[in-house]
């Protein structure tokens, strides 16, 4: 069924599989005595990347009911799963990325939406989980257009997961140089320490995620040159995961990270419903990884700067 793909562990699993690969690139990083980044603000880049795939839960009716509706009852073709296919969807959903991820840094309401991915002045492969709590709303609509084709549901959900896992790795200053004619074709370690840069020159480029091809054609291609300083150009006073993600909606100005008691709260109101909304699924086999996002969550204090 369909439907099954609501009752996925997936997200948890791949959630699994990004933490064991953080932990990995600081062990490589302490063998080369390379620093990465402080544990402080890693920690608040995983705890985005738990408290997204809480979000999840209820947002996974919300989003791939309209996928299925729409691939049944209103696609141009009848598509079949094959390995093909799996093939063709993974490119194109790597084309709707630079898209919708160039119109996420082009459009200003959806730029303060996105940039909690880019706050982070330090860069390692927990960058690639701070992805924004209202990441899935803004950017689901565009991964509309393969339900519109007849992409099977299955080959969707495959696509898109392993697309986003792939892009972790970029997330890295441990892999340095060039890798010749390969830079035409892959995103590089380089090519997305560049998009995250704060210089002038590095502003809004290099939005591709997998394949580089598409920033060479729409011409938003820039190389790795000078070194490049993180983070986002107009300064948000705040780490706080709770301002980032719900009050950048508002203008841009200093804010004041919650009290602690305030802090305990809101985490306690929100990892609690959304236990509650996960075991309501039916998604009761699981239960155990829900638990560990919650004691997760609520064990370390939310960053503060």
């Amino acid at each position: 069924m369909k439907q099954d793909f609501l009752h996925s562990s997936a997200p948890f699993y791949a959630m699994l599989f990004m933490l064991v690969w953080i932990l990995g690139e600081r062990v490589v990083a302490w063998k080369m005595k390379a620093h990465i980044g402080s544990w402080r603000e890693t920690l608040g880049n995983i705890q985005c990347g738990l408290g997204q795939i809480l979000l999840e839960i209820p947002f996974k009716a919300l989003l791939i009911l309209p996928y299925i509706l729409i691939e049944d009852r209103f696609s141009l073709f009848q598509i079949p799963s094959n390995v093909w296919v799996l093939i063709g969807s993974f490119i194109l959903t790597d084309a709707l990325h630079y898209w919708y991820h160039r119109l996420h840094h082009e459009s200003s309401l959806l730029w303060k939406i996105h940039l909690v991915h880019h706050q982070p002045e330090e860069f390692n492969t927990s960058v690639g989980l701070r992805l924004p709590w209202l990441h899935k709303l803004t950017v689901f609509p565009f991964y509309l257009a393969q339900a519109i084709l007849g992409v099977p549901v299955e080959i969707f959900v495959v696509t898109v997961s392993f697309h986003a896992v792939l892009q972790l790795w970029n997330h890295t200053e441990l892999i340095k140089g060039h890798w010749g004619f390969l830079n035409y074709f892959i995103v590089t370690p380089s090519h997305h320490r560049v998009h995250h840069g704060k210089n002038p020159q590095y502003v809004n480029r290099n939005y591709a995620a997998i394949f580089s091809v598409w920033d060479y054609i729409f011409g938003t291609f820039t190389p790795e040159k000078e070194k490049v300083a993180y983070g986002i150009v107009q300064h948000i006073q705040t780490m706080n995961l709770y301002h980032s993600n719900f009050n950048m909606v508002n203008k841009l100005k200093s804010l004041s990270p919650l009290p602690n008691k305030e802090h305990f709260l809101a985490v306690l109101s929100i990892t609690v419903g959304m236990l509650v909304m996960y075991l309501a699924t039916g998604q009761h086999g699981e239960w155990m990884y829900g638990l560990i996002l919650v004691f997760f969550v609520l064990l370390f204090p939310l960053p503060k700067i």
